[in-house]
């Protein structure tokens, strides 16, 4: 549709009706357009440019097809639409344009022919008559003759159904009564979970055309605006409220469109499930509470737990820390009592020798006896104490261990003569090679002995037997004393437990930690011990433990005793070979009489008793600590050194590891003289490359001969050593070959973390001992040195030649844990692997 302007002479398109098919248009009285489309009625206001779209139904469809339109002489506007026409009252507003309507259609009930009109079929005659055209022919009437029907409808309730059971007041269904009087007369509707869809009939006192009524309804609580409901129909129906209270309201349009002056009214009240009532809401908010309240309470027991068990732990590592304390305490006191003793002991036995008068000599042994008591009770108690606060460690070693209790037997002679008590050993074999710790047995069979001894009287006899059977050994120690009771023999193994019974002997007291730490001993070894009565009087204790072969041992280290080599051990060598002067610019002490040794130790009484004792044999040089030892060595080069351990600043394991780190002094033997008897400490010093290890309290006389004997190999040896390379050696002399086949066997099981010293001895076809002898006399290093040797110089190769980081390198030579291959490369080489390898990377060519 295109509107022409005649004033600006201009056209233009009203754009909502571009599209739209255009059956009829015309102008009314009132200035207005109506427009008869395909798609409703259009009402177009040229003044305002305004197009309205008129509704010709109450459900404001406005897709319908208009056929006509034509206004009559009360300016009233009909519409033909189908076989229906609408009559439209307008309203309309000349100063703002307001537009309103009323509307009334008229169809085949109120005569009109049942077809459709034709469009464009429209005329006004000026008798006022209107005629339209059909498909029967032309219809004529006039319109403002035509009645109305002007009686306000009344709407009522007519019918109430319960799903499909019809409601009737008073009546039960499923149990309620829905209905208690009628809802025309202000009753209300009860509706129970049961009742989840109910419809609700209606019915109006207006009977012209009744089937052209039509109804309003709106359920307050639920809808919004009012809903018509479709034409013919007269209920509304509803399916699953909410619990709750509502409002039918319903009103009628007649078929003149009259709208009823009163709206009909209906409570209803939807009745909620038990679990939805104000019961079941206190009940569930109850429930809430105490659910928040139990979760609370678990919160806060789960925090106090927390909290205990936090400061049990802060509590436990505060214990820990005072235990290590106490441990360290009592490992100070140990050697501050044992440096003493030394000097007791030692000096005692000097005079025992020398002294020949007889009752100064029984004087003499009675103070030494007493004085290596002493002792024996400092080395208890600091097991204890070790075993209290850090537990023991158990270092396996191979024995022969039928000698091994004969000889600790042989060791209790003299008490046996002493007291007048028969002592017997035996044994069902002659000998037996397994795994054992030496001196954690030690101390139990001699701590059993001391026991049998001590409760046994004079005449009495002591046994010690040895039995084996299928994969165990017993060691049975029996007396013939006073016995122990059994309520006694239930408690016998714990701490400080002492029973009763006054020993044979007086001056024999205890302190109740002896069997318990013989308890501790035979547990690490996995085995068991247990007393009973002796059928002659007296008890008998038993120890049972497993027999481990060496071959078979998962926790095996060196065979460590208090020294590591005795005078028997060392290779033979002539005390007079004359000694090849080593040439170096360090300035050397004239010795052509007496080797030089250097003491390292912070007590001066100990430095002045070593003097004393080795003033005969050595030229005694001292210093007081490790710091000023080293500087002393870069200007002496002694024969020998004897260091204490424990020792301010640098103590004697740092002096010891930084001197067989010195090319210029790794050749000089180092003795660690000390108090810590401990496993450990043992350990470590032999490892870092210690040539013997030595507790206090020690003999004089076999310490003088284990110093001339290392110094006489050093000075043997000083000149031949054979530096071991992997892949280089050259095969020359028998030594050399014995150290080619020990290097290739080590290189073919590099990669190997098990590889033992066992092991490559019996490949070399020799024993332990004798495998050390000869790598100690050849190349200057034990088995173990000689293999961390080997394995750190093929890490050195391959840290030039290959791509591989540290870490690999580490685990292809064998090492569990790099920071090892790190620590021992450092030592050897001076340098971190890492910064080797970077300065090879540079083609630095590092001397190894």
């Amino acid at each position: 549709m295109t509107l022409f302007k005649a004033s600006s002479g201009e056209f233009s398109s009203i754009k909502p009706l571009d599209g739209v098919n255009i059956s009829d248009m015309s102008i009314d009285s009132r200035g207005l357009v109506w427009i008869a489309t395909s798609r409703g009625l259009k009402v177009y206001d040229p003044q305002r440019d305004r197009l309205v779209t008129v509704k010709l139904d109450r459900r404001n469809s406005n897709s319908t097809l208009i056929l006509g339109i034509q206004e009559d002489k009360n300016g009233n506007v009909w519409v033909a639409e189908g076989g229906n026409l609408i009559s439209f009252s307008v309203k309309f507003d000349d100063k703002n344009g307001d537009f309103s309507y009323t509307f009334h259609r008229y169809d085949a009930s109120d005569g009109l022919p049942e077809c459709d009109f034709n469009q464009r079929s429209f005329a006004m005659l000026p008798s006022g008559e209107m005629l339209v055209g059909g498909l029967y022919g032309i219809n004529g009437c006039y319109p403002d003759k035509i009645p109305h029907n002007r009686n306000l409808p009344n709407v009522m309730f007519s019918d109430i159904y319960a799903g499909a059971k019809d409601v009737r007041i008073g009546e039960k269904i499923k149990g309620h009564v829905l209905l208690e009087s009628s809802p025309n007369h202000g009753g209300q509707l009860d509706l129970w979970p049961e009742h989840s869809s109910f419809t609700v009939y209606f019915a109006t006192d207006s009977y012209v055309h009744p089937e052209k009524t039509t109804f309003y309804y709106m359920l307050e609580g639920l809808d919004k605006e009012w809903l018509a409901t479709p034409p013919g129909s007269n209920h509304a129906g509803f399916t699953n409220l909410a619990p709750g209270k509502y409002r039918l309201l319903v009103k009628a349009v007649n078929s003149d469109g009259y709208e009823s002056a009163k709206t009909a009214e209906m409570a209803i009240v939807v009745h909620p499930p038990f679990w939805l009532t104000g019961w079941a809401k206190a009940i569930y908010i109850a429930l809430g509470i105490l659910c928040i309240y139990l979760t609370y309470r678990v919160i806060r027991q789960r925090e106090r737990r927390r909290f205990n068990e936090k400061r049990k732990q802060d509590a436990m590592q505060k214990q820990e820390e005072i235990n290590q304390l106490k441990f360290k305490f009592y490992t100070n006191v140990s050697h501050e009592l044992r440096t003493p003793l030394t000097l007791i002991v030692s000096p005692l036995e000097n005079m025992i020798k020398e002294t020949t008068d007889e009752v100064q000599r029984r004087r003499l042994n009675l103070m030494r006896n007493n004085a290596m008591r002493l002792l024996n009770l400092v080395n208890q108690l600091l097991d204890f104490r070790k075993n209290e606060v850090a537990g023991l460690t158990l270092h396996l070693s191979e024995g022969e261990i039928v000698g091994f209790v004969r000889n600790v037997c042989h060791a209790f002679a003299g008490m046996s003569e002493r007291k007048n008590i028969s002592l017997k050993f035996n044994s069902d074999r002659q000998e037996l090679n397994m795994m054992f710790d030496e001196d954690k047995l030690n101390k139990a069979i001699m701590n059993l002995l001391s026991n049998a001894f001590k409760f046994t009287p004079e005449g009495g006899t002591v046994t010690v037997s040895l039995t084996t059977h299928s994969s165990a050994i017993a060691i049975r120690v029996s007396d013939t004393g006073t016995g122990i009771s059994d309520d006694d023999k239930e408690h016998i193994f714990e701490r400080f437990f002492q029973t009763n019974i006054t020993p044979a002997d007086s001056s024999m007291t205890g302190n109740g930690i002896g069997l318990s730490m013989v308890s501790e001993y035979v547990k690490l070894h996995e085995g068991s011990i247990s007393v009973c009565d002796n059928p002659g009087g007296g008890s008998i204790f038993t120890i049972e433990l497993p027999i481990i072969k060496p071959q078979t041992a998962s926790n095996v280290v060196p065979a460590i005793a208090e020294t590591v080599s005795s005078p028997e051990e060392i290779t033979d060598t002539d005390s007079n070979i004359e000694e090849t002067p080593v040439e170096s610019p360090t300035t050397f002490i004239d010795s052509t009489e007496k080797p030089t040794a250097l003491i390292v130790d912070d007590s001066h009484d100990m430095i002045e008793f070593l003097r004393d004792g080795l003033s005969s044999e050595f030229h005694v040089i001292t210093s007081n600590d490790g710091e000023s030892a080293l500087k002393l060595l870069s200007s002496i080069r002694p024969a020998i050194i004897l260091t204490d351990l424990m020792m301010p600043g640098v103590d004697g394991m740092e002096l010891c590891r930084r001197i067989k780190a010195d090319s210029s002094l790794n050749s000089i033997p180092v003795i660690i003289l000390t108090a810590k008897h401990d496993m450990d400490s043992k350990f470590e010093g032999l490892t870092i490359g210690a040539d013997d290890y030595i507790t206090k309290p020690f003999n004089t006389d076999l310490l003088l001969i284990k110093m001339k004997k290392l110094v006489n190999l050093t000075r043997k040896n000083g000149q031949s050593l054979i530096n071991p390379e992997p892949d280089t050696i050259k095969i020359t002399p028998l030594d050399e070959k014995m150290v080619e086949k020990a290097v290739k066997y080590v290189v073919t099981n590099i990669k190997r973390t098990d590889l033992s010293v066992e092991e490559l001895s019996a490949h070399l076809g020799m024993s332990r001992v004798h495998l050390y002898k000869k790598l100690k006399a050849t190349t200057g290093k034990t088995p173990i040195e000689f293999i961390r040797l080997i394995r750190l110089k093929r890490g050195a190769q391959m840290l030039r030649e290959s791509q591989l980081n540290v870490s690999e390198i580490a685990f292809q030579l064998g090492y569990n844990n790099p920071k090892y291959f790190s620590k021992y490369f450092k030592e050897e080489f001076g340098v971190l692997p890492s910064v080797y390898q970077n300065q090879e990377s540079k083609a630095t060519n590092y001397s190894v």
